[in-house]
């Protein structure tokens, strides 16, 4: 749950301004077919990505594909509205956990980064190392159940 309206949300995860202070940049459009994305996060040197937009609607979702290099990624975004903000579900689907198990941490990491982003907070202070130490148990429990061990 984000403390923010669904139109807010919205442009902080589908816009070049919006995505920029916390994850990356966004460049050409989606209708001329030339939508590309880089995790300028990860680095200045963070390649750009092809995007295919399979399904968008304003203020609501969408559900992408990005050529990532290691095959295609695709990740699925809804927001609802809520009385107290907005609802975000966002899925990174993959085709096994093994394949899975190395972006659990590292997307409430730059989930944090956006609810920083949204409230105007200091994005740096998001500190990798710490949000992995704290939740790679409980991903790891998250996937021993799914795999049926827990």
């Amino acid at each position: 749950m984000l403390a923010f309206p669904a139109e807010r949300v919205w442009a902080a995860c589908s816009t070049d301004a919006g995505l920029n202070p916390w994850i990356g940049a966004l460049r050409g459009s989606a209708s001329a077919g030339d939508l590309a994305f880089a995790m300028t996060a990860e680095g200045a040197e963070a390649p750009w990505v092809p995007v295919e937009v399979e399904a968008c609607a304003e203020a609501s979702g969408w559900d992408v594909r990005l050529d990532a290099g290691m095959g295609a990624w695709r990740f699925v975004l809804s927001l609802a509205a809520h009385p107290d903000g907005t609802l975000l579900r966002f899925e990174h689907r993959m085709d096994s956990l093994d394949e899975l198990r190395p972006y659990g941490t590292g997307w409430d990491y730059y989930l944090d980064r956006l609810e920083l982003a949204l409230s105007g907070g200091e994005i740096a202070s998001v500190d990798f190392v710490a949000v992995n130490d704290a939740l790679a148990p409980v991903f790891e429990e998250l996937f021993a159940e799914a795999e049926g061990r827990g």
